[in-house]
């Protein structure tokens, strides 16, 4: 059987456009951080992104159709390292360091879910986690400028945000919590009504 590599990978996100199209996203350091496409339903998967960067470690992405698509990984020297396609992942460009946010020191996102990236047509929002702060990242124009905003989340080396979901441009909500702490569950949800630029 066709299958998208015969190396140990560790799948944590897929992302279907259509019945038969669909992307899966492999998680780890350096070149364990693949992103794959199947056009036949998962008969078939081809590569479409290796990551070469020893220090880089992709997490989750997700797509707002079948061209547009995010991939994120925790951060790296201090800066948030994100990745975007136009062409249905058959090429990716990073985003350049200078038209991100600064990232705290260990800020990164946690690759459990998937679900910590999500896109409604040209915006994209980021949930983070690992760090001082908790915070959201977020793009109104696929990627081209930038914004962050500091979120009440708690926020630890083991905390921060695991999921962020929108049901139109404005109204938003992000969930965590701190995965060494798992019966507390205290400040681990906030809501925006402005499109993340502020959180409750």
């Amino acid at each position: 059987v066709d299958g998208p590599t015969v190396d140990r990978l560790d799948f944590r996100d897929i992302h279907a456009v259509d019945a038969r199209t669909a992307y899966v996203l492999s998680i780890g350091e350096g070149p364990a951080s693949r992103i794959f496409k199947t056009t036949d339903a998962g008969r078939t998967w081809t590569l479409q992104f290796r990551n070469e960067d020893p220090k880089a470690f992709f997490d989750a992405m997700a797509f707002s159709d079948a061209r547009h698509g995010v991939a994120v990984s925790d951060s790296v020297d201090g800066r948030f390292v994100v990745l975007l396609t136009s062409n249905g992942g058959a090429t990716w460009t990073t985003v350049p360091p200078e038209r991100l946010p600064a990232a705290q020191p260990n800020e990164g996102y946690f690759a459990a879910s998937g679900t910590n990236v999500t896109v409604r047509g040209n915006r994209i929002w980021m949930g983070t986690g690992a760090a001082a702060r908790a915070r959201v990242l977020r793009s109104p124009d696929r990627g081209r400028t930038w914004q962050v905003a500091e979120t009440p989340v708690r926020a630890a080396s083991s905390a921060g945000i695991y999921s962020i979901a929108f049901r139109d441009d404005l109204h938003g909500v992000v969930v965590g919590g701190d995965y060494a702490r798992e019966t507390d569950a205290g400040e681990n949800a906030a809501f925006t009504s402005d499109g993340g630029a502020t959180w409750t």
